[in-house]
């Protein structure tokens, strides 16, 4: 069974899949794709959460790419959450080398279900934010179809909370959507249409920082280059359909949908690591 799983199709397919979602949502792939490689293909989990942010790379590449046409970035706030994603890549990849496997899946079971609770959750009403949180830094975008979206962020807690986004996502492999797309909505009441494309830009840098640390010989390489080549393929262009299709999608029961799969996903990684 293990090889059907590695066959190169079906990590192709697997990866059109979390491409899609992954950008059409805003969480990234590596929630589905480290249960993947630990419990499907038996992998060690460092080297499952190195392959999977190299794969998170790629499709935030290609979710930048989309939304960048579309002019739905913010950019240099996304820069600055990156800025502060990089130190916390450093603290991840160090958890990595020191946690167990079985601690490994259990907490990662966490870290879904949290990211499976914030889709369930998703208030249907636009969000006003918080106060404190909404001053500071004002920004305005106008995007390719001619609307403006104005403002205002507190930049000094964002790159704060950005540390934890790069612990995250370097020790387990996954983007840090679940935390930085809530954060701009609810926090900061940016509209989703901005959160998510400025979340993926952002992660395009937090995933190609830790990709650097994960594919070094430090101590040992923990990128697999196959899977990377054939998921990547196929998260490239899901990603790029994702993008075109999110202006278009107001997707309650999509978000229900994937909070129950990943809700499913925290149990069976639970029972991995509990066994």
């Amino acid at each position: 069974m293990t090889e059907v799983f590695a066959h190169p199709g079906a990590l192709v397919v697997f990866g059109l899949l979390i491409g899609f979602f992954g950008a059409l949502v805003g969480v990234g792939g590596g929630v589905f794709m480290v249960p993947y490689f630990v419990r499907l293909l038996g992998w060690r989990h460092e080297l499952a959460a190195g392959t999977s942010l190299a794969i998170v790379f790629v499709n935030a590449a290609s979710g930048t790419i989309g939304y960048a046409r579309q002019k739905r970035i913010d950019f240099a706030l996304g820069a600055l959450l990156a800025a502060g994603t990089i130190p916390g890549t450093f603290g991840g990849k160090h958890l990595m080398q020191t946690i167990g496997g079985g601690a490994f899946q259990v907490a990662f079971a966490v870290v879904v279900a949290i990211a499976a609770a914030y889709l369930a959750a998703q208030p249907s009403r636009v969000p006003q934010g918080l106060g404190w949180f909404r001053r500071g830094w004002p920004r305005s975008l106008d995007d390719a179809s001619g609307l403006r979206y104005q403002y205002e962020v507190n930049a000094g807690f964002g790159v704060l909370a950005s540390v934890f986004v790069g612990v995250v996502a370097t020790l387990f492999g996954v983007g840090g959507g679940f935390i930085h797309v809530p954060m701009l909505i609810l926090l900061y009441a940016l509209p989703a249409h901005v959160a998510v494309p400025t979340s993926t830009f952002a992660l395009l840098i937090t995933a190609a920082v830790g990709t650097l640390q994960n594919a070094l010989p430090w101590p040992e390489p923990q990128v697999d280059v196959i899977a990377l080549l054939y998921t990547g393929v196929g998260a490239f262009a899901g990603a790029q359909a994702g993008t075109a299709l999110a202006p278009r999608v107001s997707a309650p029961v999509l978000r229900l949908v994937l909070a129950a799969l990943m809700a499913g996903v925290a149990v069976w990684m639970a029972y991995g690591g509990l066994r």
